[in-house]
Formats: C-alpha cells, structure tokens, sequence
C-alpha cells in the first residue's frame, strides 16, 4: 500500500477527502453541522471558545422573581413604571418579563421613547396619562441611580442590595420616574432629578448540559471565556454555577 500510494501521489486528494468526509459523518451523528469538510481538520486547533451567556449559557428565558419597591412605592406601582418603560412589540427578554407579570395591560399614550443602547444602558419614555405628562426610565442600576435625587445613605442601602442580587446571579434593573411640565417641556430625554421607584430582580436558568459541556472542554485544554453584558456580580455567580473559572472566576470588565 506504502508503494502503491508513493507511486500514485493521486490518490492523496481521495484519501484527504474520504477521512474529512468520515469527520463530517462522526460530527452528524453528534448533532453538529459543519458546512465545509475543512471545519474537522480546523475543529482540532481549537484552544479557546468565547461564548454568549444570555441564551447560549442560559437558557434566556428571564423570569421576574423579584420586586423591591423603593419607600412610597408599592410592588404594582413599580412594575407599572417599568411596564411604560418597555417596549411592547419587542422579543427583548427583560421587557417580555416586565409585560408577562402585569396584570391588567396599560393603555397610556408614548408621546416620544429613547430606546437601550449598549451605550446608553438604559431605557426612557415621554407617557402621556390622562391628568399628567410622565418620564418613565428603567435600565442598568448604576445608570439609573445617577439621573435620581437620593442621599448617601439611601444611595449606599440600594447599592448594596443590588450587589447582592447580582452576586446572587440576578439579573437587576432599576427604574424611576418624573412628572414633566407641558409648558417647559420642548422635547428630548431628561437626563436629572428622577425619583427613584425601586429595582426588579430576573432569573435566567443555566441551560442543562452546560456544566457537563464546561468540564469536557476543561478536560481537552480548551479555554472558555464568557462574555455577557450583565453586571459583574452576575457574571461571576453564573460562571461559578457552570465551573468557570474555579471557586473564584476572574471578571475583566471592558
């Protein structure tokens, strides 16, 4: 065969192509789609894979398990502020939790809304009720926090609950609220002097078979990286559940 193959250099290309072919058959059989025969050969230098949490980890799903309402706010009276905040024809997840939770569905009109941004961070809405002109806000708790009128101590109290919701592998936004004055009112975001309503607390389950998935590419020295856009804490209570990094994962913040 040794001859026969030193002979006939054409059969290379046969050979090569045949044992890919077998790569992408054994890649079928366990329910991965390679597109191109090359991918196998490629497969084998892999050494770091960096993932998305939301919906890849996770199983993207968020559910609303917690409401804390700030003083002179009740639990329904948060979610309402969060709920005007939202977009209603959306597949974001957060704002999906916020709605599924309402209920009794809002009929207020949207005079003007600033939408999230990975830069902005946060979420904003002119509502027009029938006796009063609103600006709602809900996004990332320290973006928020920022816009609203809180003393020190009220500011630290809600800082730390916030870290431990987090630490906790909460995903946590704040929300807060302002009513506006149609005369000086010209348009465009309020940026300041927000009253602050409360924070709300989602859940969003490691998806099945993540754990086991982390500890076979431990095991073949491939290095993972987790990259979310949640609060640290968050990251780091996620990524400590999956067996990411050990007792203590490192989170570098970009």
């Amino acid at each position: 065969v040794t001859l026969a193959v030193a002979a006939l250099p054409e059969e290379f290309p046969v050979v090569l192509t045949f044992f890919l072919g077998v790569g992408v058959y054994r890649l079928a059989k366990r329910q991965a789609l390679a597109r191109r025969a090359v991918v196998v050969e490629n497969i084998g230098r892999v050494s770091c894979i960096c993932s998305d949490k939301t919906g890849t980890l996770t199983e993207g799903r968020l559910r609303l398990s917690h409401r804390y309402p700030a003083q002179g706010f009740s639990e329904e009276r948060l979610l309402e502020i969060a709920a005007m905040a939202s977009r209603h024809a959306t597949s974001d997840p957060v704002d999906l939790a916020i709605l599924n939770s309402l209920e009794t569905p809002l009929h207020d009109a949207v005079v003007e809304s600033f939408p999230f941004t990975e830069d902005r961070k946060c979420e904003a809405a002119i509502i027009r009720t029938s006796d009063a002109l609103l600006a709602v806000l809900k996004g990332a708790p320290e973006i928020v926090l920022v816009r609203c009128k809180l003393d020190g101590t009220a500011l630290t109290g809600w800082q730390q609950r916030i870290d431990e919701l987090a630490g906790s592998g909460h995903k946590v936004i704040a929300c807060a609220w302002q009513t506006l004055d149609d005369a000086s009112w010209h348009g465009g975001e309020p940026d300041r002097d927000f009253i602050f309503a409360g924070v709300l607390a989602f859940e969003d389950p490691v998806r099945e078979g993540v754990p086991g998935a982390v500890r076979l590419c431990r095991d073949a020295q491939i290095r993972i990286i987790m990259i979310t856009g949640d609060h640290p804490a968050t990251a780091c209570a996620v990524a400590r559940e999956i067996g990411l990094g050990g007792a203590t994962p490192q989170v570098v913040t970009a």
